[in-house]
């Protein structure tokens, strides 16, 4: 039987007895009925933050949250907001989806076994790998209540992992209109639930201290900021290659403008480091460790990425935005955030300065978003879906 990671205990303490038969109290035998249980089975960074909010919603309820993170990273991520979570395996490392692609399958027996050893109500599982697919596809075949949720903004083809296991799900969630009619595309049905990281970001907008955020990054307050949010993945390397070398221009005809590059929450920021030492360029700089890209955007006069979700939620804080990936792969709808999509030097240029000369309120670009017909207080909306989900 694999072993326990013993950083953090988990919440669920029959759970885990049952699983890896590690010592502690046992079960409550009294005749007190059990507390209702939702499960919330996390890959990646984008359905861990969507989700956090959502089981904030859920605790006053007397709803017992289960985190099941099937990644070292998104443990990671739920360690640095203080969430209890199920240990995962000693041999995690050696799964084929750690090392490689989100697209490899994997022996799901450990977290299966766990879930069925002491069943939740409902299981909520994101949609960004085969593994999650996988452990969906199990869990329905043993009547488990299970509950897709698709935390992007780009709508699924038929290629799209999402789509390829949307059929392990009993029901699938998504963040937005777009993305639905996406799915129902495909002859897959879906419901708008809303994405609840937006309401982080807005209110981060309002609630983190800028002027500290400067302070701590190094920022004069005479200093225009360009921030780019890092990501990982096949292309993007090049992206970033591409990036630092079209921005450059910019950087040199103002003085008073400042690139800060932060990476991606699975990620140490090597290859950001890496790339820009290679691109030798002045006032470009590494977010430092410990300032969250959500904080970091409070200071920035535009966001810049190569296809992120941050690129909304980013419009949902109220500021301009700007994807750095060619035409053609990488579609997001810029009118519904009122984003700008470049592939070159020439029409960064153009967009940056253009951007900088006229600025738009933070209320103008959150309220196209909102006239796009974005959810508001999802977390609150996919807190209510869970209860009904669990027959509540």
């Amino acid at each position: 039987m694999r072993g326990i990671n013993h950083r953090i205990l988990p919440t669920w303490v029959p759970f885990v007895l049952g699983l890896v038969g590690c010592q502690g109290r046992p079960p409550d035998q009294s005749s007190e009925p059990s507390p209702a249980s939702v499960a919330f089975a996390v890959y990646d960074a984008g359905e861990t933050l969507a989700l956090l909010p959502v089981a904030s919603r859920l605790r006053p309820a007397n709803i017992d949250i289960r985190w099941v993170p099937l990644t070292p990273w998104a443990a990671d991520l739920l360690e640095a907001n203080g969430q209890a979570y199920h240990p995962l395996p000693d041999d995690i490392q050696d799964m084929p989806y750690v090392d490689g692609s989100r697209t490899d399958s994997a022996d799901i027996s450990y977290w299966v076994e766990g879930l069925l050893e002491d069943p939740p109500d409902l299981v909520v599982s994101g949609m960004v790998s085969t593994v999650q697919g996988q452990v969906g596809a199990e869990l329905r075949e043993a009547r488990i209540v299970t509950r897709g949720y698709h935390d992007g903004f780009q709508p699924p083809d038929s290629t799209s992992i999402s789509a390829q296991v949307a059929g392990a799900f009993a029901a699938i969630w998504v963040p937005t209109a777009r993305v639905q009619e996406g799915y129902r595309t495909l002859g897959i049905e879906a419901v708008v639930a809303g994405q609840p990281s937006l309401e982080a970001w807005r209110r981060a907008a309002t609630e983190v201290d800028a002027a500290e955020v400067r302070q701590i990054q190094g920022v004069g307050t005479g200093s225009s900021v360009l921030l780019f949010a890092g990501q990982y993945g096949e292309g993007y390397e090049e992206a970033l290659a591409a990036f630092l070398s079209s921005v450059r221009g910019s950087l040199s005809a103002d003085s008073n403008l400042l690139l800060i590059l932060s990476h991606h929450p699975r990620t140490d920021g090597t290859l950001e480091r890496r790339a820009l030492e290679e691109a030798a360029i002045s006032r470009a700089v590494m977010a430092l460790e410990g300032i969250p890209t959500m904080e970091l955007a409070t200071i920035a006069d535009v966001v810049l990425t190569w296809t992120s979700t941050v690129g909304v939620q980013a419009a949902f804080m109220g500021k301009p935005v700007v994807y750095f990936s060619p035409p053609g792969g990488f579609e997001p709808d810029l009118e519904e955030h009122g984003a700008a999509q470049v592939a070159d030097e020439e029409s960064l240029t153009s967009v940056l300065a253009g951007l900088m000369e006229t600025k738009k309120s933070p209320e103008s670009i959150r309220q196209i978003l909102m006239n796009s017909g974005y959810v508001v207080d999802a977390d609150s909306v996919i807190a209510e879906m869970v209860r009904k989900a669990m027959g509540g």
